[in-house]
């Protein structure tokens, strides 16, 4: 994707835009996937206990929840803690994407401000010579509306262009009062020729 600017309007003055952002935590205990995760793990620690005494028949529901084995303790640790982590670097990486999501809104909105006011006739023109977009100074200075600047693809691939050359020339013409003729044969092509008025010196 190529930016055309036309130098006829003035140049755009340097502009810098600082983008304020609050240094937040990412990772929060109020953030509803940790919250997932402590109340997963709890119930995992329930179900654990539910397997001893339904399962093994190791003593009472009661005792398995709230004084459980040593070796049964360090177990549902390592599960809880890969549940509560998982969950934060979740969160962290959810975090991450929104901020960077608002970053790019901001920034495509400076650069689309810029395109806009700038006071250079810009356009944007991808790499099949198809004219994407136009400001309104470049539509201004050239005298074409927003539908014929538009260009075609099959235009660029087969004639090298974007039509816009004739619509320039044309509206440069009427400002000096000039008048356009055309020549054209077919299959030999087409011949423009611009007719300037005399100056007071030369009359």
């Amino acid at each position: 994707m190529f930016l055309n600017s036309g130098g006829m309007g003035g140049q755009v003055g340097a502009r810098r835009y600082k983008m304020k952002s609050k240094r937040e935590n990412p990772i929060r205990i109020t953030e509803k996937l940790v919250w997932i995760a402590i109340g997963l793990a709890a119930l995992f620690w329930i179900l654990e206990s539910a397997v001893h005494v339904f399962v093994f028949h190791e003593g009472r529901l009661v005792q398995q929840i709230m004084t459980p084995q040593s070796y049964e303790i360090w177990m549902r640790l390592i599960v809880m803690v890969i549940f509560i982590a998982f969950a934060m670097y979740a969160q962290f990486i959810i975090v991450q994407r929104s901020r960077a999501e608002e970053a790019s809104k901001h920034a495509y909105a400076e650069l689309n401000q810029i395109f806009n006011t700038a006071a250079d006739g810009m356009r944007v023109i991808d790499k099949h010579f198809n004219v994407l977009r136009n400001n309104q100074t470049f539509l201004t200075l050239s005298g074409v509306s927003e539908s014929d600047a538009a260009g075609s693809v099959h235009t660029g691939e087969e004639y090298g262009g974007t039509r816009l050359g004739l619509a320039i020339v044309r509206k440069a013409a009427d400002k000096l009062r000039a008048s356009l003729r055309l020549e054209s044969k077919p299959g030999e092509g087409s011949t423009f020729f611009v007719a300037l008025p005399k100056t007071q010196k030369e009359k």
